[in-house]
């Protein structure tokens, strides 16, 4: 794929027009798992996630696998309410181990949903379904004071506590609490963060909001370069997302029409160009 980035509107670094910053809220989120992928941003898709890289000696050098992928509610609650806690507190100095998200009403709120009673009982269901999925990874990564750490893990990222339950000091909940795990907790500290537009993706539906996540590393080093193209691989984007990937052309384009539309429309991105290749195995098509 190659996009074309719009400077009149830059959400990764480009020099704006007062106006125009003044509609940007940012949140910046960790980049150390970004890139992996963790929920299912289709509705009636199962998908395995399950990704090893090996060096050349054939030793495994990263792996990431995700049990029961929660769904695309759980995703938006991930990516739009409980990062933006977690960025309210880097701001203020300390990324705490427990915090409070709010009520499930509020919850509803803030991604625009009716909050009645279905609609509740959805967040609170998406709640535990993050709360539920469980990852194994092994991943190296360079932490924002530039030291080389490995984050290895087999457990779930975090406890959900809700309003009446009991929270560590014994107290009942007088909200509903996130408990993170330790291990992911001192991830969450040491990773480096990019910022994007948090009204920007709160519009966005799933899969274009994915996009946005991956294709803004890419951004961020084409406006740095002052390149007038960003390009990314297909089959990247589909192992990222995750998406089913496609080999005839003639689904591949519907299938990200739908995904570069939204951007398209909020001149974020310019225009839509493919070139078509063969995957790094030399079996399958593929396009950037």
């Amino acid at each position: 794929m190659k996009k074309r980035e719009n400077t009149a509107i830059n959400l990764e670094g480009e020099p704006l027009a007062e106006e125009e910053v003044a509609k940007v809220i940012p949140i910046r989120i960790e980049t150390t798992l970004t890139r992996y992928p963790f929920h299912r941003i289709a509705k009636k898709v199962n998908v395995q996630i399950k990704q090893v890289r090996k060096n050349q000696r054939g030793k495994t050098e990263t792996t990431w696998e995700v049990r029961n992928p929660p769904g695309p509610l759980a995703y938006k609650l991930d990516t739009i309410i409980i990062n933006r806690r977690i960025d309210e507190m880097r701001n203020r100095g300390e990324v705490r181990q427990l915090f409070k998200l709010g009520s499930l009403r509020n919850m509803c709120d803030e991604l625009d949903i009716n909050p009645n009673g279905k609609a509740t009982n959805s967040i609170k269901e998406a709640l535990k379904e993050n709360a539920l999925a469980g990852i194994t990874a092994k991943i190296e990564f360079t932490g924002w004071d530039g030291i080389e750490r490995t984050f290895e893990f087999t457990t779930t990222r975090y406890t959900v506590i809700f309003t009446g339950e009991k929270l560590p000091n014994g107290s009942r909940a007088d909200s509903i609490y996130i408990e993170l795990h330790p291990r992911y907790h001192e991830m969450l500290r040491h990773s480096k963060t990019r910022p994007l537009d948090y009204e920007y993706l709160r519009r966005l539906p799933p899969s274009a909001q994915r996009l946005y996540e991956l294709l803004s590393f890419t951004i961020f080093g084409t406006l740095k370069h002052n390149r007038p193209i960003a390009q990314m691989l297909y089959s990247d984007f589909c192992k990222s997302a995750p998406l089913t990937r496609y080999s005839d052309w003639n689904k591949v384009r519907p299938q990200m029409w739908k995904i570069h539309k939204p951007h398209i429309d909020n001149k974020y991105i310019e225009s839509v160009e493919f070139e078509e290749s063969i995957d790094e195995e030399g079996c399958y098509r593929d396009w950037e």
